[in-house]
């Protein structure tokens, strides 16, 4: 159980901190579509970006997001700590090719 929510806690916090980054990616990647080739224009920097949507704007979607990475969090970090545990047996710690066959399996 303290897996599964340290998963959620952790599934939350990387939606919280990447869901500005992936809306000004696809915004600039958006708008340099739209235009000739060349070099940037001021139409596709961040703070261009940050202006037209506003700070609430950078997390459009973020709720989508949370429903499906924090559910994901938590069942990865409570398989990954249970198939950990039944490699390791009664050794100290596990090879690290161990712990990404366990880490993998859990994926």
């Amino acid at each position: 159980l303290m897996e599964a929510a340290v998963g959620s806690l952790a599934g939350a916090g990387q939606v919280i901190f990447s869901s500005p980054k992936e809306m000004i990616m696809v915004q600039m990647q958006l708008s340099s579509s739209w235009r000739a080739p060349g070099p940037p224009t001021s139409g596709g920097t961040a703070l261009t970006v940050i202006r037209n949507l506003g700070v609430g704007g950078l997390y459009k979607g973020a709720g989508a997001t949370l429903l499906r990475d924090v559910p994901f969090a938590a069942i990865y970090f409570s398989c990954y700590s249970r198939v950990k545990a039944a490699m390791q047996g009664d050794r100290e710690s596990l090879t690290i090719l161990e712990q990404l066959v366990a880490g993998t399996a859990c994926a």
